[in-house]
C-alpha cells in the first residue's frame, strides 16, 4: 500500500514541478517586463523631419514595453512613410530608452514621367513629385520612367531597362566622384553615347559605361590640362574613351 501511495506521489511531482518552475519564470518575466517602459525615445541625424514625425511613422510609443519593440517593422514603416529616409538603425538600452539614427536621401536631379516631374536620389530612388524643378539638380533627359511612385526605385518600360541601368551607373559614379554640383544634364537618349554638361561649358561625350571609373578619372585630368593651357571660360567637348586617352575638341 505504502508503495502504491509512493508511486502517485512520484507521478505528480514529475507533473507539477515543471508546471511549478513555468510558472514563476512566468511570473518573474511578467514582474522584470512591467519594469520596461520605454520613457524616452531619442532621435538624431533626422533634417528634414522632426522628432515627432519619425517617432509617429516608426509606430513606438512611450508607454511601449522595450522587450516588445520589433525594430525591423519599425525601420520599414518608418522607410514606407517618409521617402527621404536613406537608411535607420533603431537600438535600445535596458530599462527605458530607444535610439533611432537616421541617414536622409540627397535629392540629386530631376526627371520627367507621364505625372509630373519626380526628384531622385543618386540611386534612382523617387523622393518626391514637383511642378517647378529645385535649383542645382541635375536634369537627366532621354528616359521616361514607368509611373514610378514615391519612396521607390525608378522603374522602367518593357525594353528599356538597359537604360535605365546605364543611367544609375553614370549618377552613382558622379556622386562617388562628388560632382553632381557641377553636372546640370545628362542624356541617355543613346546608351551608346551618353553624354552630359560639365561645369556648365563642357559637353563630355561619355559613350557606354564601360570602365567609367577609369574615364571619370580621365575626366578630371584632362579638365586640368584645359584650365591650365587655355583661355579662361573656353568651351568645348571632352571625348572619353574606355581605356585610352580622352580627345578634346574646342569650339569655333
Amino acid at each position: 500500500m505504502s508503495m502504491k501511495k509512493h508511486r502517485r506521489k512520484s507521478k505528480s511531482a514529475v507533473v507539477y514541478i515543471p508546471i511549478a518552475i513555468l510558472t514563476v519564470a512566468l511570473l518573474g518575466v511578467l514582474g522584470i517586463s512591467a519594469f520596461l517602459r520605454i520613457i524616452e525615445i531619442e532621435v538624431v541625424g533626422a533634417r528634414r523631419y522632426s522628432k515627432e514625425e519619425i517617432i509617429r511613422a516608426s509606430g513606438i510609443s512611450i508607454g511601449d514595453n522595450i522587450l516588445f519593440i520589433n525594430t525591423d517593422n519599425a525601420i520599414n514603416k518608418i522607410k514606407a512613410t517618409l521617402p527621404y529616409v536613406k537608411e535607420v538603425i533603431i537600438e535600445y538600452d535596458i530599462p527605458d530608452t530607444v535610439h533611432i539614427s537616421i541617414s536622409e536621401a540627397e535629392a540629386f536631379a530631376t526627371i520627367m514621367d507621364s505625372g509630373g516631374l519626380l526628384v531622385i536620389d543618386a540611386a534612382g530612388r523617387v523622393l518626391d513629385k514637383t511642378e517647378v524643378a529645385p535649383d542645382n539638380l541635375i536634369d537627366i533627359k532621354g528616359f521616361t520612367p514607368n509611373n514610378s511612385t514615391i519612396g521607390n526605385a525608378l522603374r522602367a518600360f518593357a525594353g528599356d531597362e538597359t537604360r535605365l541601368r546605364y543611367l544609375k551607373e553614370v549618377l552613382e559614379a558622379i556622386e562617388t566622384e562628388g560632382i553632381g554640383s557641377e553636372i546640370s544634364t545628362i542624356d541617355v537618349s543613346s546608351i551608346a553615347n551618353i553624354s552630359f554638361r560639365y561645369r556648365g561649358r563642357f559637353t563630355v561625350m561619355l559613350g557606354t559605361t564601360d570602365n567609367i571609373r577609369y574615364k571619370f578619372g580621365t575626366l578630371a585630368v584632362i579638365v586640368e590640362e584645359i584650365e591650365t593651357n587655355s583661355p579662361v571660360n573656353v568651351t568645348g567637348t571632352i571625348y572619353l574613351s574606355a581605356g585610352g586617352p580622352a580627345r578634346w575638341q574646342e569650339d569655333r
